[in-house]
């Protein structure tokens, strides 16, 4: 699935039904098995684009949401046992693999990115470090001098009185 609309995704879903009825039947669009299979993939693409922050009102997904409604109502129609598949569903979309593969996906990238930064750091504590050595060489060398100038000064004035 690698649609980038809810509306790309949708149109890939109606193009296998059109394949299906083209090599079947239209009878095997009502076959339960199909009808799972559709509320599966409708319930992904609801559970995918959900959670982007751009699709929260948009009208395909809440057509979506309706549509998930009516083939819930087909395939189950107690009450009772879709209450019981919408709290296991949202409990494995909640909890399953993709779910804790992009948590998993999130902390990498973070990570990279904390890598990244304390590389940065890292490297600019080197060069301080490195500036801070050679100016602490440049500090002795010239209080090595002065030293130099002011015991060569003192040998002078030593001589002057003698």
């Amino acid at each position: 699935m690698n649609e980038t609309t809810i509306y790309d995704a949708l149109e890939s879903w109606k193009s296998k039904e059109q394949n299906l009825v083209r090599l079947i039947s239209e009878r095997s669009l009502m076959h339960p098995s199909f009808l799972k299979a559709k509320l599966d993939y409708y319930k992904d693409l609801n559970n995918r684009y959900s959670r982007q922050k751009d699709m929260k009102g948009d009208v395909g997904l809440k057509v979506l949401r309706g549509e998930i409604n009516v083939l819930e109502r087909t395939l189950y129609p107690n009450l009772m046992d879709r209450l019981i598949r919408r709290a296991l569903t949202n409990k494995k979309y909640m909890f399953g693999p993709e779910r804790l593969l992009e948590h998993e996906r999130k902390m990498i990238t973070d990570a990279k990115e904390g890598t990244a930064i304390n590389q940065v750091l890292k490297e600019g504590t080197e060069k301080n470090q490195q500036k801070t050595k050679e100016t602490n060489s440049v500090q002795s060398e010239l209080k090595a001098e002065k030293t130099k100038e002011a015991i060569v000064l003192l040998f002078r004035k030593l001589l002057l009185f003698l």
